[in-house]
């Protein structure tokens, strides 16, 4: 098991490896649809400009409560991040995203070789168990306009589970299972 503590070094980023198990700790930000499209098509605040610079990105739609004095994360479990991919390009290019947290990884990772870019592959239908990773919401962006959901949530995690499937050699797991797959169904018949 790898701990990796946020922000990730560059040397510590390049030497994982598909397969490599990890703990991730640290400060995370969730991303789904509608907020990548608004941080590539709109004008963004600095706040949020600097916040966003060299992020790890969580592709989740968490359901949280807020409190008297905070909030409370009930469920955090990730999302598909393949529906992402139209993104992801210029995400990089604007905010240098070089860790992306998420399931299902993406079939094409030609975006992960070229920019040196890792995607980890969290536990899927474990939200309730993956919130109890989740020590501290720091804050939200865009709460009102998005919904709970599509928000950008400023999280804090301590070790996060997930596995290495796309590593920024481009190698990846996704696709290596699927093509194992695909060989043993057609030996099948």
């Amino acid at each position: 098991m790898i701990k990796l503590e946020l922000p990730i070094s560059n040397k510590d980023l390049l030497s994982l490896r598909v397969g490599n198990y990890v703990e991730v700790s640290g400060i995370i930000f969730t991303l789904r649809d509608k907020a990548s499209r608004w941080l590539l098509e709109e004008k963004i605040p600095e706040k949020i400009k600097q916040e966003l610079k060299n992020p790890t990105i969580y592709h989740c739609g968490p359901i949280i409560k807020k409190t008297k004095d905070a909030y409370k994360v009930i469920s955090a479990g990730p999302t598909t991040s393949e529906r992402m991919l139209p993104y992801l390009s210029g995400l990089n290019k604007r905010f240098g995203i070089s860790l992306i947290i998420g399931k299902g990884g993406f079939r094409n990772t030609d975006i992960f070789k070229k920019n040196k870019m890792v995607y980890l592959h969290t536990l899927s239908g474990c939200g309730a168990l993956l919130a109890q990773k989740i020590v501290k919401v720091h804050y939200v962006f865009k709460l009102q306009e998005f919904g709970m959901p599509e928000a950008i949530w400023k999280i804090e995690v301590k070790a996060l589970p997930a596995i290495v499937t796309i590593d920024a050699d481009g190698n990846n797991l996704h696709d290596s299972i699927y093509k194992q797959s695909e060989k043993l169904l057609k030996n099948r018949k």
